[in-house]
């Protein structure tokens, strides 16, 4: 069986001899080569081109539309050869073209208010097997050990939907390690996860961000590598909500807020820190893929790291002119933790904040004796 993916061009080849083992010769518009569904309808055509490496070979690079499956579906492909002495030859192979994902299944995002889990497995189990297992560690705590022979197991021919209960998982600002072992033909295989358990205030900074970060002409990323996926900014909350705690200096300390419920400068302030790491790892990813072609008469140049670079300066800028004050502020008022609801209620502008210095010299007529109390002093 061949394997193909909608929306991407089917590469093939396929060998063409005669009775005598010699390879056959076709005339001009041979082999002709269609793609058809079960109805035998025509999906897409071509003509073969021979193998320049092997006689007697001829191979396709056939264009597979999108055809807006759901899942993996087998079709035909129908070879004619028709040679110089007017010999027919006919083929007819089955391809299973499976459907173009437009997000990754290795992680889950789960609301509190959610009480099923579903994890998508890449390949197809079977479920009469035991001792196939889903366990879930919180750092490095076991939390819950499933078995899939107790879950709800909806298995494809390509992939396998498990659902279980959730009730073991907690909101917090970082992921919980999955890890799914299954037998698949003759061994074990370990598949690993994600799994977000998240509050809808989380889910608003989720969205905050991402809607800051897209680019507003709407063009979005024709590269499927560089988008980003929910639990990619997932990932970025977390290493933003760390690196807002972690901000020390001149009148700054550590904080240890929790992101569950982030508001006002708070939320504004955590969502700057996390563009600022998901910036940073796109212009990673920008200059791997980065491409630059020169010739005679045309420059083509796929490279958007300057418009990133300036970005990452003005989220720096937000940062110092804002963030940083912002830290200074919760720790005059010793803030210093939560859940972050403190945004839009116990913080309260500086202006009245002061300090008393007490002097203790001959002209004082009031003065500290040392143990615990005043005294009246004396005057000259």
């Amino acid at each position: 069986m061949i394997n193909g993916l909608e929306g991407q061009a089917l590469n093939h080849k396929t060998d063409f001899f005669g009775e005598d083992n010699l390879p056959l010769s076709p005339q001009a518009g041979y082999p002709k080569v269609e793609l058809v569904d079960h109805d035998g309808l025509t999906i897409s055509a071509t003509v073969a081109a021979p193998d320049d490496k092997k006689i007697g070979c001829w191979f396709i690079m056939l264009p597979v539309p999108m055809l807006g499956l759901e899942r993996p579906t087998e079709y035909k492909l129908k070879w004619r050869f028709l040679t110089q002495d007017n010999e027919r030859y006919s083929l007819v192979e089955t391809v299973l073209i499976a459907p173009k994902k437009d997000r990754r299944d290795t992680d889950v995002v789960l609301l509190t208010t959610d009480t099923l889990c579903r994890i998508n497995i890449p390949i197809s189990v079977d479920t009469s097997i035991h001792d196939q297992t889903i366990r879930i560690f919180n750092d490095n705590d076991l939390i819950q050990t499933l078995y899939l022979a107790d879950c709800k197991v909806d298995a494809g021919d390509t992939k396998t939907m498990v659902e279980f209960e959730s009730a073991s998982l907690t909101p917090a600002m970082k992921s919980r390690l999955t890890i799914v072992d299954v037998q698949y033909r003759d061994r074990y295989e370990q598949f690993v996860y994600n799994i977000w358990c998240v509050t809808p205030q989380i889910t608003k900074a989720a969205n905050q961000t991402i809607a800051f970060l897209l680019d507003k002409s709407n063009v979005g990323n024709i590269i499927s590598a560089l988008e980003w996926t929910y639990s990619d900014m997932m990932g970025y909350l977390e290493n933003g909500l760390n690196f807002f705690n972690a901000i020390t200096g001149e009148r700054m300390y550590t904080t240890t807020f929790t992101g569950l419920n982030m508001q006002g400068p708070l939320l504004f302030a955590w969502v700057i820190c996390s563009a600022y790491w998901a910036v940073q790892a796109q212009i990673v990813a920008e200059g791997s893929l980065a491409f630059d072609f020169s010739g005679q008469s045309i420059n083509l140049s796929v490279n958007r790291m300057e418009a990133w670079e300036n970005l990452k300066g003005w989220l720096e800028k937000q940062i110092d002119d804002i963030v940083k004050p912002l830290k200074q502020q919760l720790a005059a008022q010793n803030i210093l933790g939560g859940d972050g609801s403190v945004g839009t209620t116990q913080m309260q502008n500086p202006q009245n904040v002061g300090m008393v210095g007490l002097t203790n010299a001959v002209t004082t007529s009031v003065w500290y004796n040392g143990f615990g109390g005043c005294r009246q002093g004396y005057r000259r």
